[in-house]
């Protein structure tokens, strides 16, 4: 099996990683060739953990073993798309640092050559496919253990989880389930202001680049004095893009927003 992969933008992806403080030598065990690649050509899930959910594109979630860095395939137009919005993406960073979008690590694609079921296999009947995958940092890969999980989008409409759902603590529970729960982040006012405004700042990038049905996700974690540590929370701006157009709506790459802080 012949295998080419590819790495876009590696030069502005360094920065990005160089930006976020992300050291190197540990980027490179958690999604180096021998952790990721074999296992997403052979299918394999040895070293890769996929997540339950596989989003409204169908595409798939995983994460690496370290838990550290959440890999997304994609399709080849939301690849594209992402590239298309990269050099604005680095900007907004540049001119934002304390920005809550995403922090998108890397943009790779494996391409592989398998011989087809023809009797007579020459390197033109031979069968490719390609697989793009977009590498992102993991919100909640914490030293400390998340209590409630909340995915709000300020709507009612079908925003309610079913009871034998909302048991496990790995469901992020929706905003009629905030609403019943009564359970509130209080940072302070001078807090609340900066996040008000950043969360503003990247909420026009988001409608500049017509991306939509986003949603608000907020981890939880309580204080535990055995342990020493206090309560804290942590929150992304989750979207899934679309893109009109006259023809038929495109769904593109994820884009999401993420703050840690103290309660």
């Amino acid at each position: 099996t012949a295998v080419r992969f590819t790495d876009y933008a590696p030069m502005v992806f360094r920065r990005l990683r160089e930006m976020f403080q992300i050291d190197r030598a540990v980027y490179i065990h958690s999604i180096g060739p021998e952790q990721v690649i074999s296992n997403l050509l052979l299918g394999s899930l040895s070293s890769l953990c996929e997540l339950v959910s596989e989003g409204k594109s169908g595409a798939l979630f995983y994460y690496t073993a370290d838990g550290r860095y959440i890999i997304k395939t994609v399709s080849r137009s939301a690849a594209a798309e992402l590239r298309r919005l990269l050099p604005a993406y680095y900007e907004h960073f540049v001119q934002n640092p304390d920005s809550l979008l995403t922090r998108c690590l890397g943009l790779h694609a494996i391409k592989h050559a398998y011989p087809s079921r023809r009797k007579l296999s020459t390197l033109a009947n031979q069968v490719q496919q390609k697989t793009y995958f977009l590498v992102m940092e993991n919100l909640f890969h914490t030293p400390v253990p998340i209590h409630r999980r909340y995915d709000l989008k300020g709507s009612s409409y079908k925003r309610t989880l079913a009871p034998e759902i909302r048991v496990d603590p790995t469901v992020a529970l929706k905003d009629n389930d905030l609403e019943r729960e009564g359970e509130k982040i209080d940072i302070g006012p001078e807090k609340a202001a900066r996040l008000l405004k950043q969360l503003q700042q990247d909420a026009n990038f988001l409608c500049v680049h017509r991306l939509m049905d986003y949603s608000l996700l907020i981890g939880i974690y309580y204080a535990n004095k055995n342990a020493g540590y206090g309560g804290g929370f942590m929150m992304r701006f989750v979207g899934v893009q679309h893109k009109p157009s006259d023809e038929r709506r495109q769904h593109s790459a994820l884009l999401e927003a993420g703050v840690r802080g103290s309660r």
